[in-house]
């Protein structure tokens, strides 16, 4: 992956891993780095550097996890801001920005090196992603993320997002790369759900020029002078269908983060944080115990297609025009239907009890505390 690739330089050596895959996604090879040399590891030891490749892709993971969370901050600020002009549009995109002011601080005095430093927290030198007492990260992989933020920005469509960041050096690469796709069962499930997110924000933007054609050019004019001003290059979202695809992939790979913070769990991972010892610090425990509460706080119908939230976050739909509101509840229905055909599947499966919690991400609401959350609420 050319991003995680980019993310690993960063962090250090020994984490310096490679996996070469079968077109089954059957391990065919591990090469570790750490030396500075490739060296390739006998299949014997396969189980404990790919350990290690996890450990890796957990940080890259929360390096992602954290730059969704400030990409929301500013998209949905943005929204509110932009629709205050028209009462059905606001209240369209009220549900949007709760607690996601509280989420972006969050990330600013936990996890990235930033102005706010919190003593408890262990100041700078604690940041999980940037500190030195963190993942074993540095502050110079704010680079690399600070080029995602700039192509996510520039990203128009959900094609443009699955093929120039989410697959994208399989679509640089493979001569036949939705063959390779197919053939290797890569997101599966979730390319089902994203197959909906461009023909959801071409519906629900037609409704909305229905109901109120100025009010509809005002919002998007408004929204895009404000996305211009989060920043040089930072984004060039000038539409609110670009607004509402770009939210809905990352809204759905936000949810997926609820799976891969199990991996703070599992002590073979974890001890590749400061692998070198062979006892628990009380860093490494300190981080255990702020992380893993993060997995739960969702709310029933604060996921992505949402038409109603009948827990949780009040959102108030009854100024929503009729036309947003059956658009709304339409690709909710498609959504949910998938989820719950999916979980039918996954529960027929023989290893589902061992490995349920990595399969779990696209089921209903609640299956496993996990959802396709809306923001990054949680």
């Amino acid at each position: 992956n050319y991003y995680a690739s980019g993310t690993m330089i960063e962090i250090n050596k020994s984490h310096h891993i490679n996996v070469r895959f079968n077109r089954d996604m059957s391990v065919n090879q591990i090469v570790n780095y750490e030396s500075g040399e490739a060296v390739v590891v006998p299949e014997e030891e396969w189980n404990y550097y790919a350990s290690g490749v996890c450990f890796s892709m957990y940080y890259y993971a929360q390096c992602i996890h954290a730059l969704i969370h400030v990409l929301h901050y500013l998209m949905t600020v943005g929204i509110v801001h932009s629709t205050k002009g028209n009462k059905s549009l606001n209240a369209w995109a009220e549900i949007y920005d709760d607690n996601i002011v509280l989420k972006y601080l969050e990330v600013a005095g936990v996890l990235y090196d930033s102005s706010i430093n919190l003593e408890a927290r262990g100041g700078a030198d604690g940041k999980k992603i940037t500190g030195k007492d963190g993942l074993g990260g540095s502050v110079a992989v704010m680079d690399v993320m600070g080029e995602i933020l700039r192509d996510w920005g520039s990203f128009k469509t959900e094609e443009e997002f699955t093929k120039k960041f989410l697959l994208k050096d399989l679509y640089d690469t493979a001569k036949d790369p939705e063959e390779v796709i197919k053939s290797a069962g890569i997101l599966t499930e979730a390319s089902k759900h994203f197959a909906n997110i461009e023909p959801f924000a071409t519906d629900l933007t037609a409704a909305m020029k229905a109901d109120d054609a100025k009010a509809f050019e005002e919002a998007e004019e408004n929204l895009t002078e404000f996305m211009s001003e989060c920043g040089e290059g930072v984004s060039s979202i000038d539409s609110i269908s670009s607004w509402v695809q770009l939210m809905s992939c990352t809204g759905i790979m936000h949810g997926s983060t609820l799976t891969f913070t199990r991996m703070t769990l599992m002590p073979e991972v974890m001890a590749w944080m400061y692998h070198d010892t062979d006892s628990w610090s009380k860093k490494e425990t300190d981080f255990f115990d702020g992380t893993v509460p993060t997995m739960g706080g969702m709310s029933p119908g604060r996921h992505v297609f949402t038409h109603e939230v009948e827990d949780g976050s009040e959102w108030d739909t009854a100024r929503i025009s009729d036309g947003v509101k059956e658009v709304l509840q339409k690709y909710d229905d498609i959504a949910n239907k998938l989820k719950v055909e999916y979980q039918d599947e996954i529960e027929k499966r023989d290893d589902f009890r061992e490995f349920g919690w990595i399969l779990t991400d696209h089921c209903p609401d609640g299956y496993d505390g996990k959802q396709h959350t809306l923001t990054t609420y949680i």
